[in-house]
């Protein structure tokens, strides 16, 4: 064989290498995706209590993985429920349906919950907390695309402390969704998944995870000259004696044994760290026992970490406890990451970690900085209404219903009486406009009538649903909200301190670095979609984040 001959057969044979090489990447998916969401989690809390932080935990996921800086919820309202529809729908509550952690139904005359399901039993739990399942989410989940394009043989399952962010990741179709009933302490499914616990979560159970932490003394973990990105540990702005009876100052250290004396000590785990603790507990013992990884059909994990949200609206996003908290969730997470290293292996696993949505800050602390920031009353404005309604067509019930910005009519009032009901919500909604806080009313007939552009209106639309949403629709002015009776500060609006969220992506295929362009929360599914390589979810709305395939 002559030298020409030779060199082109080395030729053709790197070319084949190459081209094999080439083929194989293309074909490539990754053994495991892990999806985490952190409630109420602002971006901002990557930054602000970045020296405080671990090497392994929030930190490596900044310096190795791609952070997309600037990604935003584009509905309202920003609460648990319609945020964990919509990161792994990819679409808004306009579509998913879920328009509220619970919303009024018109049919049962009662407000409903999220995930609620009397048709289904609990399993490994008597109590109500187990009659639970994502039937009311009207689109698929990716996880519900994963079973689909797999045939059934990839694993996914969803673990969180809420049960509601444990079901509507899941979706219609994962293997497990498993929250923890504070009942019993234990962490539960429904019927709707299984008949019984698997054996090593009835062992996990049995190891009273709960009744340990609740033991426990809550101090800072760190010295306290190390917490100075926050406010000072006793200020009148934190308000845990609303929910924490025998808390009488909200000052560190807390006797968790002693508070619980006066409480259901399950209950109170959820507003301590250590109810982010026993999720990463349970997070470990479902890795060591799902062969997560084991063969060339991904799988899918998610994880929901809810006592951020818990102790943000007791003690607000200025207090040491909520600092104090992250610093620990970064601990947790770095257990996490070196399970996920150990079993899957290093780089065989991509994560996505971002938040339900944000949260404002404490309206009082607000006020007193004299920036404008005001509490509004729905009840105020559904008596406003009222009135108007008695005056110009007779004295009824003209309010059905009304929770956080919704109003809900009786309209079989206006069909008796021979009333335009467009014309009287429009009537009513301009009346609104003038009460302090508002800063626009809607009524249902705008919403479905008209396709808005702008922000505010553009966010109440895409979280309207037809058959679900009342007929007027608030939105308030900047640093105002509906408020909770029991909480310090809150999130609910279309503002960015509410809908400025995290999201970084880590792990196999994924390069370093950040990425400055404007997403909104409906891009997630997309874009896992696509680093799965399956359909994305049936009411997606979102674009794939294309920096992921950027070079």
């Amino acid at each position: 064989m002559n030298c020409k001959r030779v060199l082109l057969v080395v030729m053709m044979s790197m070319w084949a290498f190459v081209s094999y090489i080439k083929a194989q990447s293309k074909n490539e998916k990754t053994k495991l995706m892990v999806t985490i969401v952190v409630d109420q989690m602002r971006d901002e809390y990557l930054y602000r209590f970045y020296d405080q932080y671990g090497e392994n935990g929030f930190k490596k996921l900044l310096n190795e993985g791609l952070v997309c800086r600037n990604v935003q919820y584009n509905y309202v309202p920003t609460f648990t429920g319609p945020g964990h529809s919509t990161i792994y729908t990819g679409t808004t509550p306009r579509y998913h349906g879920v328009i509220g952690n619970s919303w009024y139904d018109r049919h049962k005359k009662r407000s409903i919950y999220c995930v609620e399901d009397s048709m289904v039993n609990g399993v490994g739990s008597t109590s109500i907390n187990g009659l639970r399942s994502p039937h009311l989410l009207m689109a698929s989940t990716l996880a519900d695309e994963l079973e689909i394009f797999t045939q059934k043989r990839a694993l996914s399952y969803s673990i969180s402390l809420k049960d509601r962010a444990a079901i509507l990741p899941g979706g219609h179709c994962c293997d497990g969704a498993f929250w923890y009933d504070n009942a019993s302490g234990r962490f539960i499914t429904s019927t709707y998944y299984t008949n019984e616990l698997p054996h090593w979560l009835i062992e996990f159970n049995a190891k009273k995870r709960a009744d340990d932490y609740m033991k426990k003394e809550w101090d800072l973990l760190l010295s306290k000259d190390q917490y100075d990105d926050s406010a000072e540990d006793e200020n009148p702005y934190e308000f845990p004696d609303h929910v924490l009876e025998g808390v009488d100052k909200a000052v560190f250290p807390y006797d968790l044994k002693k508070i619980g004396k006066k409480h259901n000590p399950y209950d109170l785990l959820i507003h301590t760290p250590w109810g982010n603790t026993i999720v990463a507990d349970m997070v470990l013992e479902t890795i060591n026992h799902i062969d997560f990884g084991k063969d060339d059909i991904t799988d899918l994990l998610m994880i929901s970490f809810s006592s951020t949200d818990a102790i943000g609206h007791l003690w607000g996003p200025q207090s040491k406890e909520i600092e104090d908290t992250y610093v620990r969730l970064d601990k947790d997470l770095a257990r996490i990451i070196a399970a996920l290293d150990e079993k899957v292996g290093k780089g065989a696993y991509t994560l996505m970690l971002t938040a339900d949505h944000a949260v404002g800050e404490v309206i009082e602390d607000m006020q007193d900085r004299n920036i404008p920031a005001g509490s509004f009353k729905m009840e105020e404005a559904a008596a406003l209404v009222d009135s108007l309604f008695d005056e110009k067509y007779g004295a009824e019930d003209w309010i059905e219903y009304h929770r956080n910005h919704i109003i809900y009519l009786e309209k079989h009032l206006f069909i008796k009486h021979d009333v335009d009901l467009e014309k009287a919500t429009s009537y009513a909604t301009y009346l609104l406009n003038d009460m302090e806080g508002v800063f626009q009313a809607f009524s249902s007939f705008q919403l479905m009538e008209n396709e808005y552009q702008l922000r505010g209106a553009r966010h109440i639309q895409m979280g309207f649903n037809p058959k679900r949403s009342g007929e007027i629709i608030l939105t308030f002015e900047p640093g105002w909200a509906t408020g909770h009776p029991k909480a310090a500060a809150d999130h609910g609006t279309q503002y960015c301190y509410d809908t400025h969220v995290p999201l970084i992506f880590y792990g196999q295929s994924i390069q370093a670095g950040e990425d400055f362009k404007a997403y909104d929360i409906t891009d997630v599914a997309p874009t896992i979609s696509l680093l799965l390589k399956i359909k994305f979810p049936n009411a997606t709305i979102g674009q794939p984040i294309e920096s992921l395939w950027k070079k």
